[in-house]
């Protein structure tokens, strides 16, 4: 047996009493379990986290006994296949049933206690409570998927473009107009490629202007599709930032083909203006007619003759 110094004692106990003070005060769940997984140590979160006090799980709860039902049997087998193989684990996410029957979501790690010899006495790990975050990545989850759908299905062009004025994505509108079959076919290109020399410059400076914060004018600029051919897209003003862990990466910028408006406008404008030049000819006339009229009424009232328009 190996003695100890009464200070190597009162030391000893020092780091215990400070290690149990650890294990008490920690946000997570400290336990420890046999090698049939029967709780033999548990810390007094775990009646934050389950609602069970430490005396209702130690020796008489198994750690699979709160995993859900439906779960139950292949959680159990995984983790005993841990078991079997002495390893570590971390992370291990699993659904646990509360004891007021509400579902809480655990992350769990742990290592194995092993004896002189190697073999295997229990382990011992932690648990965090992550539900909160499980909620709110589903509804993250659910909040992309939402905005993929609408980014997707949009009737408008929508694009997402970087500091470089790269494009990073577009939707399926885009793909359409530019007449290219898959998006991959455009991402990695530069918006330059697909404008003309005389929108450039203005395109920059708007682009220039969403990128530091400001609203950029809405406005029509001539675009080339795939064939060479130009559209005339109406882009709305400003843009919709883009961040990346709290750093703005770009922009998303929204616009419409209105080509086929536009050229109507020119038709219609066509149109008018034929219009009004054939009612300007058409005056010309009238008012000549009516001089002639005067003229012809002029001479036969000279004549001593009836008039025959009485514009006099």
């Amino acid at each position: 047996m190996v003695e100890i110094s009464e200070q190597e004692y009162k030391h000893l106990k020092e780091n215990e009493e400070r290690l149990n003070q650890i294990v008490e005060n920690s946000v997570e769940w400290i336990w420890e379990v046999d090698t049939k997984g029967i709780y033999t140590f548990t810390n007094r979160i775990v009646e934050n986290i389950l609602g069970y006090s430490p005396e209702e799980l130690v020796g008489k709860k198994h750690f699979y006994d709160f995993f859900l039902p439906d779960e139950r049997d292949e959680l159990k087998k995984t983790a005993f296949g841990i078991f079997k193989n002495k390893q570590s684990f971390r992370k291990f996410r699993n659904k646990n049933l509360r004891k007021d029957g509400r579902i809480v979501v655990l992350e769990t790690s742990g290592t194995p206690v092993l004896n002189e010899k190697g073999g295997l006495l229990g382990y011992r790990g932690a648990d965090a409570d992550i539900t909160e975050l499980e909620v709110n990545e589903i509804r993250l989850k659910a909040s992309e998927e939402k905005y993929k759908y609408i980014f997707e299905n949009s009737l408008d062009l929508l694009i997402t473009i970087d500091l470089m004025g790269n494009i990073k994505d577009l939707n399926s509108m885009a793909v359409k107009l530019f007449g290219f079959d898959r998006k991959e076919e455009v991402i990695g290109r530069n918006v330059r490629e697909f404008l003309t020399l005389r929108d450039i410059p203005i395109a920059l400076k708007s682009l220039a202007l969403d990128f530091a914060g400001a609203i950029s004018p809405s406005g029509d600029f001539e675009v080339k599709n795939k064939k060479g051919d130009i559209m005339i897209i109406d882009f709305a003003a400003g843009s919709v930032p883009i961040f990346e862990a709290g750093k703005k990466i770009g922009v998303m910028i929204c616009g419409r083909d209105v080509s086929e408006r536009k050229k109507a406008e020119q038709e219609l404008k066509k149109k008018m203006q034929e219009l009004e030049d054939f009612q300007s000819v058409a005056v010309d006339r009238e008012l000549k007619m009516v001089q002639l009229e005067k003229e012809i009424d002029g001479l036969l009232k000279e004549l001593g003759r009836p008039t025959r328009y009485d514009n006099i």
